[in-house]
């Protein structure tokens, strides 16, 4: 099976709108150095079947992403996606829905895969409350800790700590044989997430803040720096990628803080990537 990086940037992506730093200047000339909003897809062409994590505002994009890699999928929208996870209710993660309403391709029963309290609020909020009603997605409860099976392999949930003003946050753990774990989003480490981490084959994490110091409001919204999650996170066994670069992180170039992040083992994930699990 495969997994192809849909979008590695913070839920705004790279360019950063109204932001002329040079990060989002160079994205703009250069369009392989842009970022789309976070997202994964995790497919089988042989099986004919493909499953999104996150539904970024760049879910239309995305889409098309997917359908190089996999063209037909067994269902009856005309997305080609078997069903979509969604880790929780911020921006980058939800907001690319709204593409599978009437507005755009009137989808027909898209799995939408969450946990009850993610449920709740696509089900009672507008624009998601009028695509539940009009059968565009179709909530398929995510127990936290819970396993669920699909084709051939099986997705579990583990709840993650962070900002949960509107529902709850979970990370994924993918079992294809293999073991990978999608974290694109937390506040802190703490030792539940390391016991689930750190014995993984591939670890998606998140990296959207290089130093304390890229982001003056980070208390306020709180994720730990890569420079920490290395120190926290060397010696563990998995393949370790981070992703969700903001804008201000200095991963976007070419510089000693890349240099020092390879030469430790450690990846950073760029749009369209694709890697075996």
């Amino acid at each position: 099976m495969k997994l192809k990086f849909l979008g590695t940037g913070q839920d705004a992506g790279v360019p950063h709108t109204n932001c002329h730093c040079d990060i989002c200047d160079a994205a703009r000339r250069d369009t392989s150095r842009r970022r789309l909003g976070p997202s994964i897809a995790v497919y089988d062409e042989g099986q004919r079947f493909a499953y999104m994590f996150d539904a970024s505002p760049d879910l239309r994009e995305q889409i098309e992403m997917v359908r190089e890699e996999v063209p037909e999928v067994d269902r009856k929208g005309p997305v080609p996606l078997s069903g979509i996870f969604l880790t929780h209710a911020h921006l980058g993660h939800v907001g690319g829905l709204w593409f599978l309403g009437r507005e755009s391709v009137e989808e027909q029963e898209m799995p939408i895969y969450c946990t009850h309290k993610m449920g709740s609020f696509l089900g009672y909020n507008y624009p998601y409350s009028l695509m539940v009603s009009r059968g565009n997605i179709e909530l398929r409860a995510v127990q936290i800790c819970g396993r669920l099976e699909l084709e051939g392999f099986s997705v579990t949930s583990f709840p993650v700590p962070h900002r949960d003003e509107i529902a709850d946050t979970v990370g994924y753990l993918i079992d294809t044989g293999d073991l990978t774990v999608y974290l694109p989003d937390l506040d802190r480490w703490t030792e539940d997430l390391l016991r689930i981490v750190r014995n993984v084959d591939t670890l998606i994490v998140d990296g959207t803040f290089f130093h304390s110091s890229d982001l003056e409001r980070i208390k306020d919204v709180p994720h730990p720096p890569v420079e920490d999650s290395v120190k926290v996170l060397t010696g563990s066994k998995p393949r370790i990628i981070f992703t969700h670069i903001n804008h201000t992180n200095p991963l976007n170039s070419d510089g000693e803080e890349l240099e020092w992040l390879r030469s430790r083992g450690f990846e950073v994930a760029h749009d369209g990537m694709i890697i075996d699990i």
